[in-house]
């Protein structure tokens, strides 16, 4: 099942733009929440997506702060879709939806991408 994730941080932002790309990557489940991302065990939506998903499922984020708002987070969330065997596609990177071909350089592009993501992520964070 194609399960997909859009959060804004505000009330006044819209989650329209995010879900109408989830369609078009065909997601069947879409959880919205609007609540900063500060705090993973707040979001309680993103809890309830991670309870939701099953083994071989794809789960569909726009970006990959959308996983966490430090990088231990976002590891900790792409280790956990791992060891779930689910595929994790990042619209805004259309590589992380994409085979390269041979699995072992894929898993090691699409792993230093997210490693890579999720301390630009952290890094953003902190300045701001």
């Amino acid at each position: 099942m194609k399960v997909a994730y859009a959060r804004v941080s505000t009330l006044d932002q819209n989650l329209n733009r995010q879900i109408e790309v989830f369609k078009k990557f065909g997601a069947e489940k879409i959880f919205t929440e609007k609540l900063s991302g500060k705090n993973i065990s707040d979001r309680i939506v993103f809890q309830e997506a991670m309870s939701f998903i099953r083994e071989g499922d794809q789960f569909i984020v726009e970006a990959i702060d959308r996983l966490g708002r430090n990088y231990d987070e976002i590891i900790q969330t792409v280790n956990f879709l791992k060891q779930k065997n689910v595929q994790l596609i990042i619209t805004s990177l259309p590589i992380m939806a994409e085979a390269i071909g041979n699995p072992l350089l894929d898993k090691f592009i699409k792993d230093l991408i997210v490693q890579i993501l999720a301390m630009i992520a952290e890094q953003e964070r902190t300045e701001s």
